[in-house]
């Protein structure tokens, strides 16, 4: 059975490899080189584990160089092994955003009543849907904007006249903000999302 030394440098060693691949450096880079220049090349994986790549460096050193006739005097915890691995994959095989977040979107025709709408988003407890006309994007229909048409029309107007408003209009009318989304390609990275 591998012990947990072995197991961290493993990782480690993994890790590093692949911040190699990834920089390319004409010398030899320390890990913490690799780190930085890998963070200024862009990748976000890298840059958002930094801190735990460079502790994780900092334990790697205490075990590598404190060998003593063949015995580490820091041996890494359970804890610790788990994390690095973890962190190895997260690193060099980072999560797609469409593997978590892959289910069906539930969108809203424009030219459809406010009923429609919260008929589709209630029972599924969306707080928002797109909000389409024929293939084409309108905007994002939230239960804030609903929430403003409410309280806007609420004396003015019944409740069941005010449904015969269209999505399109309410999200005209009411949305504040109508810069709140952004498409991203399916093979987004769940940190590019973040």
């Amino acid at each position: 059975m591998e012990n947990n030394a072995a197991r961290f440098l493993s990782a480690h060693n993994q890790i590093e490899e692949y911040l190699s691949k990834l920089v390319k450096p004409k010398e030899h880079l320390d890990f913490n080189a690799l780190v930085n220049v890998a963070i200024v090349m862009g990748n976000k994986e890298v840059s958002y584990y930094q801190h735990d790549l460079r502790q994780f460096a900092r334990l790697r050193n205490a075990i590598v160089h404190t060998l003593r006739k063949d015995m580490v005097i820091a041996d890494p915890n359970d804890w610790s092994v788990e994390q690095i691995e973890k962190l190895k994959e997260l690193i060099t095989n980072p999560p797609k955003a469409h593997t978590i977040f892959g289910s069906q979107v539930i969108w809203v025709d424009a030219d459809k009543s406010v009923a429609v709408a919260l008929n589709l988003m209630v029972p599924r407890n969306l707080s928002q849907a797109p909000i389409y006309q024929g293939n084409g994007f309108v905007g994002l229909l939230t239960t804030d904007t609903i929430a403003r048409w409410l309280a806007f029309n609420i004396e003015a107007v019944a409740v069941s006249d005010m449904c015969q408003s269209t999505v399109g209009q309410v999200y005209e009318a009411y949305t504040e903000n109508k810069d709140n989304h952004a498409f991203l390609p399916f093979e987004t990275t769940i940190i590019d999302v973040l």
